[in-house]
């Protein structure tokens, strides 16, 4: 997202990595190309975006208000109201950048392989029998904000999709996936309908609670219970079930949305083990946090992740295997 700052200088965006070369410039739709020197330009290592340029440009104003917009804000933390808005709002007003960078690149945390931890799922993944994969958690894992979802171009299908993309494109095995997430929900609910996702049968869940239950302030030690109460029902019903435990992204700072979710990882690491392989979303996210904007990486400034971000999980995830 390209932000104006209120002094009226020159717009620019934050790039991950120090770029030497930019090679494009879309919007997010991928249905505008910018050109290079009306629309932006490549300064001491900043992409910044001249006056008349066509790309959109939201200012700090409208990101962080001093009254509160009905339908589109959210209390912020030090004041103020933070826009807030579901659907392609943010989407629409995004772009993607292609571009070359130095050889200094990813400092970040790096997803492991973890195959070994989950036999039952690579055996049956490379046997070429139906291999019933299922998703449980929010809204984040229901797919919300993916364009896709909000039926915007380019159509990105939520992380759980991009996940099963990648096994049916890898494997001999014929995926199915059943997602059973549910906006709005905390691991509480997860463990009381846990009945639900066992009766499927899965050879594989992946189980991604922890945004809402952070923002309410659940303890760290409920959360790990609930977790590990939902594994327990499934396992009850298919005793070689197994799992891929996912951390949360993070809320926006400046919103009250942003509470304890960071804690989960630690615990949810505690969980993993054979049968059990863990991702941490959450260290990734802070990572990029450290370069990149809230505003560059979410679908709706508050707790939901853009197809940016929606892309980093299922490479988290697929990490599992590929990596």
């Amino acid at each position: 997202m390209v932000i104006s700052d209120n002094d009226g200088s020159e717009p620019y965006v934050p790039l991950l990595f120090e770029p030497e070369n930019i090679v494009t410039v879309h919007h997010s739709r991928m249905d505008v190309q910018y050109e290079e020197g009306r629309d932006y330009a490549l300064k001491d290592g900043r992409l910044v975006f001249p006056h008349g340029s066509g790309v959109p440009v939201v200012s700090r104003r409208e990101l962080i208000m001093e009254e509160e917009a009905p339908g589109e804000s959210m209390p912020g933390r030090e004041g103020g109201y933070v826009l807030f808005h579901e659907g392609s709002y943010f989407h629409d007003r995004q772009i993607a950048v292609t571009y070359m960078h130095s050889r200094t690149g990813w400092q970040g945390p790096v997803p492991a392989n973890q195959s070994r931890l989950l036999p039952h799922t690579a055996r049956k993944l490379a046997s070429g029998e139906k291999f019933k994969l299922a998703v449980y958690g929010d809204s984040i894992t229901e797919g919300a904000n993916a364009s896709g979802a909000v039926g915007a171009p380019p159509y990105m299908p939520a992380w759980p999709q991009l996940v099963a993309q990648d096994l049916n494109g890898k494997y001999p095995a014929e995926v199915h996936l059943t997602n059973m997430a549910k906006g709005g929900i905390q691991s509480d609910w997860g463990q009381a309908n846990a009945g639900g996702v066992a009766e499927l049968r899965p050879d594989l869940t992946i189980i991604a609670f922890g945004m809402n239950d952070g923002t309410h302030g659940r303890s760290a030690a409920d959360f790990k219970a609930n977790i590990e109460s939902i594994m327990d029902t499934i396992r009850a019903k298919k005793k070689d079930a197994e799992f891929v435990l996912v951390s949360p992204m993070l809320a926006n700072p400046a919103t009250f949305f942003a509470g304890i979710q960071a804690a989960y990882a630690a615990v949810l690491q505690q969980l993993s083990g054979p049968g059990r392989a863990f991702v941490n979303v959450t260290s990734l996210h802070a990572y990029l946090l450290r370069h990149k904007r809230y505003a560059d990486m979410t679908g709706n400034h508050i707790n939901h992740p853009n197809d940016f971000l929606s892309r980093l999980y299922a490479q988290a995830i697929t990490a599992i295997w590929n990596a």
